[in-house]
């Protein structure tokens, strides 16, 4: 990539802007508040707002056109994109808005297609220290040259690391063998603590490492001598700005291998674990605790639900705390004390969430909560491929989970218009035309590589779970709920050729019609819908969280893909 640019001096502005919005924010005591949800599904504070708009500004102006990826922003491209930048625009959020001294930005420059990374800097702007590295050349600590630990010996060395909650086996370990542990709050430093001796080595084992955490501290680390690679000591890809379901290894390079052998050692015991099915379900169900409190909700145009949803609040109600949700409280005429809104049930402390009805109250209700509580759907519709509990068998079963329960977790798509967030789909996202009989063009691109340009009724966007829904209906395959995947099914295609995709569910979708004066919809589960018009972009990716199913039964999907739809 041959650019007449000096990168370094281009991110001194932009980190040197970005510093000052970041202050202003902090002292206006206004840092944390929440202006939007940001590309993850997160909700974006005040103070990464704008210091991400403080270095877009500085970029804008180097009068070059290029693509930019960030954890707030998203993707955008500003003109035919000559190179990409990668910016975490605060990496350690929450140790900026109450002063804790480490935190930093992250900028990264890369060709457009991300298949190389060319520039990486990263400021730390507590104390003012500027790590930066260009291909080829060596990695830097304010213009000095940096390098790794020479350390060799596992028990020795002084690491940084990130656990996902409740894999308590591999802290132990890790603990038993290294000299100390840190964590301090901001992946990109650490990488770069990693690269100038600092630290010897940093792991992030939660599997979920985004482009915008660790481009920069990458290049810093590999060009310092350092070494990083995933779980499995293969080079660590990052081609989108999706998690990447893989561990980060990062270290000096002489204690690598060890490192890898711990995790993986870790790995096939939980894999162990996993596999004896039964002791495992037991196991976990004798570690969760007795539920304090559940929620109900139901179909209201029902009077057989909303009679089922009055009987067991009057079985439970002495048993057990239950908020009901509004609208039924409402339909029940109950002068009750104890009702809530379904997105606001996590918060006050409901552990699992009763539905009651069919696969459209269930997908409904899930719709409305940003981090999906666990569902026990009782069967009160027609198919019911998400609801188990026979209603004859829901006052014994509910007795049951109430003592403790265990749950399967799907995979749920996050859909954006124009960078606006829709409600998460948990079976299916469906674009279709507004009027019956006409044909509509859709273009169809995957991770930036363009894979159809489609002429048909409409095109389905499913998930695993929605593989046996509307999908299923078009002709698109029946797939696994546990295998992470996407589906793309056309429906009533124009050309034979025209078939259903299944594609990585880490991939990014993007949709944008062609015919421009024909006007198209987006339906959500069926339950939300939204018009697209011209010019408009849709964009698909898995959501940061899943939707999850009690598990009340032995039977599994093959056991229901066999009685309910053969």
């Amino acid at each position: 990539m041959k650019l007449n640019i000096n990168f370094l001096d281009v991110c001194n502005k932009a980190s040197y802007a970005a510093e000052i919005a970041i202050s202003n924010s902090i002292k206006s005591k206004k840092a944390e508040t929440i202006v939007c949800n940001g590309a993850d599904g997160t909700p974006t504070k005040l103070i990464d707002k704008v210091s991400e708009d403080a270095i877009l500004e500085v970029f804008k102006n180097v009068g070059v056109p290029f693509k930019i990826f960030s954890e707030e922003f998203g993707e955008k491209s500003f003109g035919v994109p000559e190179f990409t930048v990668i910016l975490d625009p605060i990496d350690g959020t929450y140790n900026a808005i109450f002063e804790i001294p480490f935190y930093s930005i992250s900028i990264a420059i890369c060709t457009p297609d991300l298949s190389h990374t060319y520039f990486g800097y990263v400021k730390n702007i507590a104390n003012g220290n500027i790590y930066h590295a260009e291909l080829g050349k060596g990695a830097y600590l304010n213009n000095i040259k940096i390098e790794p630990s020479k350390k060799t010996k596992i028990e020795d060395i002084s690491i940084s690391a990130y656990n996902y909650k409740g894999n308590f086996e591999f802290m132990i370990a890790l603990c038993n063998k290294v000299r100390r542990i840190r964590t301090f709050g901001s992946i990109a430093l650490e990488l770069c603590f990693v690269a100038s001796g600092k630290l010897d080595a940093f792991i992030d084992i939660r599997k979920s490492i985004r482009i915008t955490d660790v481009a920069a501290g990458k290049l810093i680390l590999e060009q310092s001598g350092g070494v990083v690679t995933d779980g499995l000591a293969k080079k660590l890809e990052l081609k989108t700005d999706c998690p990447t379901a893989s561990h980060l290894i990062a270290s000096n390079g002489f204690i690598h291998e060890e490192i890898l052998e711990l995790i993986q050692n870790n790995e096939k015991q939980i894999f162990s674990n996993a596999c004896n099915f039964t002791n495992h379900t037991q196991l976990k169900m004798k570690q969760t605790q007795k539920v304090k409190r559940m929620g109900i909700v139901s179909k209201c145009d029902n009077l057989k639900t909303l009679n089922m949803a009055k009987s067991i609040y009057n079985h439970f109600k002495n048993k057990v705390d239950i908020l009901i949700a509004n609208d039924v409280l409402e339909k029940l005429n109950l002068n009750l004390d104890c009702g809530a809104s379904v997105s606001e049930m996590r918060e006050k402390g409901v552990e699992f969430v009763i539905s009651i009805g069919g696969d459209g109250t269930v997908l409904r209700n899930i719709s409305f909560m940003d981090e999906p509580l666990p569902i026990l759907g009782i069967n009160m519709g027609t198919l019911g491929f998400l609801v188990d509990v026979n209603p004859n068998n829901a006052i014994d079963t509910i007795e049951q989970v109430l003592n403790g329960f265990s749950y399967n977790t799907r995979d749920r798509l996050a859909i954006y218009i124009n960078g606006v967030e829709l409600p998460c789909a948990t079976n299916e996202v469906v674009l279709i035309t507004a009027k019956p009989a006409k044909i509509l063009t859709f273009e169809i691109v995957v991770d930036g590589k363009k894979i159809e340009k489609l002429r048909a009724d409409g095109v389905i966007f499913a998930t695993p779970t929605g593989s046996t829904a509307y999908s299923m209906s078009a002709g698109g395959p029946i797939v696994d709920p546990t295998v992470n995947a996407s589906l793309i099914v056309p429906i009533a295609p124009f050309k034979l050729s025209s078939r259903p995709f299944v594609i990585h569910g880490g991939c990014i979708i993007e949709i944008e019609m062609t015919d421009y004066e024909k006007e198209s919809l987006v339906v959500v589960d069926g339950q939300h819908i939204h018009t697209i018009k011209k010019y408009d972009k849709v964009t698909l990716k898995k959501a940061k969280y899943p939707a999850h199913f009690v598990k009340t039964s032995v039977n599994g999907f093959y056991e229901k893909i066999k009685n309910k739809l053969v």
